[in-house]
Parts: C-alpha cells; structure tokens; sequence
C-alpha cells in the first residue's frame, strides 16, 4: 500500500493558529503557507509538493500560539514598550532570537510558554544547510550614513543530496541601555545561497551604518539618525531562533 500523508494547503493574508494548543497540526504531515497566490499557484503547488522545485521561502513575521499572544510578547515589534508585557512585566528573554515573551497568555506550558508557533524567518526546504563559520570585517572610511560599516561573510554548507536555496539571515542586537529601545535582535540583511550536494558556499552581506543606526530625536537638531555606542551582537542563521553564529563589534563614540 501507499503511506498516505496530510498536507493542509494555506491560502490566507495574515498568520493564522490551530485550535486549542494547536492540537489539529498534531495530526498533519506537512503545512504548505501560501499567503495570496496568483494563477499559477496550481503548478506551483504541485511542483513543490512532489519535490520537483525545492522550497526557500521564509516568514516575514511571527506566528502566535493563540490569539490571546496578538499584541503581547510573541508579536515581532514593540513588544517591550506596548501593549500586557509593558502592563504585567512578564516573561524573560528568549535565548534563540533575543525577543522578551509573555508565558501567561500562552496556551502552552514549559519551555514553549509564550514562544511562537513559528518564529520569524522559519522556513523549511527538503534540503538541510549547515552554518558553518561567520566573519564579521569592519570596513571604516567616508563619513556619510550610506557608508558600510561592516561586511558579514557567512558559510554554509549543504548536508543532504538535495540541490537547494538557503535564505541566509543576519541579525543584530542592540547595545543594552540604550535610553528608548530594548536590546534586542533585529534583521539587519540576508542573502540567497544556492548550493548542490556537499558543496560549501558563503554570501557576504553589507551592512551600512544606517542600517545600525536609530532615529533620536535631538533637542537642538530634531530627529536625528544616530549610531549609538556600544557592543553590537552580530548572529547568522536560518532563522530568529536559528542564528547561532554570533560576533561582538563595538561601536566608539564619535
């Protein structure tokens, strides 16, 4: 006989949860998001679902355990000064993407409490990558906003004999006491990464110094871009919860 599998094919505009505890993805083989696709989503689907084209989506956004989580802790941005966490001061500091969650809103219990379903940047292919160095250069020189302030090169390396895309994404994580925001990681670049079976690769990711730097708003000047001080936490991975790899730059005051 033939293995008969249960794939549940999305067609939606916004992240979405699966009843009480999300029990229905307990019973579900593999879960196919597709947001809004266009006509030729029929052959797109079949491609991917037979494995004819290797998938190298990610999300673009966090995906909640229930919605009691919407507007707490397990949204993407803010969360530290908006909405039950600023009210109750619950939750601590997620080791894998450095975002603070609330666990009493959760509906699950231990170390999930609070988490996402689906973190940002989560996306699987049939292909495996493995993150095998980071290198963070500082290039210095010029004295615009526009200039690089570092070059990220990052290697992965492809583990199974599938041909595949990786998404390579590099975040960074604020200096902490910073006077407006809470230190925590931030996509700051990414590159594509097509590898065939075994074969090691790397993608070097600039990363300007407006990308680094945050709007203040200056009591004599107004609204300023400022790059502020301090000891930036570079990581690359695969996703939020992912990026493993990780480099400490430090920024001098000017």
């Amino acid at each position: 006989g033939v293995a008969k599998k249960t794939i549940v094919v999305l067609v939606h505009g916004r992240p979405v949860t699966f009843g009480a505890g999300n029990q229905v993805l307990e019973r579900v083989d593999a879960l196919f998001s597709a947001f809004r696709p266009g006509e030729a989503f029929g052959a797109a689907m079949a491609n991917l679902l037979s494995g004819e084209t290797n998938p190298s989506g990610k999300l673009s956004q966090s995906w909640p355990r229930s919605v009691g989580e919407v507007g707490s802790g397990s949204t993407p941005w803010l969360q530290a000064v908006r909405g039950k966490w600023l009210a109750n001061k619950q939750g601590s500091v997620d080791e894998l993407d450095g975002r603070r969650y609330d666990d009493y809103v959760s509906s699950a219990s231990g170390e999930d409490a609070g988490t996402p379903l689906f973190y940002f940047g989560h996306g699987m292919s049939y292909t495996n990558f493995s993150y095998e160095s980071m290198e963070v250069r500082e290039v210095g020189g010029g004295g615009g906003d526009d200039d690089v302030l570092w070059i990220v090169r990052v290697t992965v390396r492809n583990l199974t004999p599938v041909f595949g895309t990786e998404v390579v994404q590099v975040y960074v994580r604020d200096p902490s006491g910073l006077p407006f925001v809470p230190f925590w990681k931030r996509l700051i670049g990414y590159g594509r990464l097509s590898l065939s079976s075994g074969e090691v690769g790397y993608v070097d990711v600039a990363i300007k110094k407006d990308d680094v730097a945050m709007w203040h708003d200056s009591m004599t000047k107004g609204p300023t871009l400022t790059l502020f001080p301090g000891d930036y936490v570079v990581t690359a991975g695969g996703a939020s919860n992912d990026a493993t790899l990780f480099q400490t730059m430090t920024v001098l005051g000017e």
